[in-house]
């Protein structure tokens, strides 16, 4: 359990349906480098799956204090999924970065919510 520190606090208090702290990464991967050619997200959630733990960060969850009287706590999410943080998006022809739906609002994920004074937590 790690406590959030007031920087944190104020990163989520300026959320709101317009403004979102989270981020978004994009990879471009080539399969014909992949053994056989070819490569599937399920390859790509093994080896994710095989190195999650030297990222706890990305298994922490959003727990706010009893009657919101002190700042959240990160604790470890045993309903941790990591196929919910990993999306795959093939590209609309001619396949160039430009027509990439990564470049749009649309792609990106929903605001995050917190629990208490920012939202519920799922």
């Amino acid at each position: 359990m790690r406590q959030l520190t007031s920087l944190d606090v104020q990163f989520l208090a300026a959320e709101d349906g317009r403004t979102h702290g989270h981020v978004s990464a994009v990879s471009i991967l080539d399969p014909s480098t992949a053994p056989g050619g070819q490569l599937t997200l399920t390859d790509i959630a093994k080896v994710f799956r095989e190195r999650v733990h030297l990222l706890p960060p990305l298994r922490w969850r959003l727990m706010e204090a009893p009657l919101g009287l002190d700042y959240p706590y990160w604790l470890d999410d045993p309903g941790f999924d990591l196929e919910f943080h990993l999306r795959e998006l093939h590209l609309p022809p001619p396949g160039t970065w430009s027509s990439s739906p990564s470049r749009s609002p649309e792609s990106s994920p929903a605001p995050w919510t917190a629990p208490g004074r920012y939202g519920s937590a799922t």
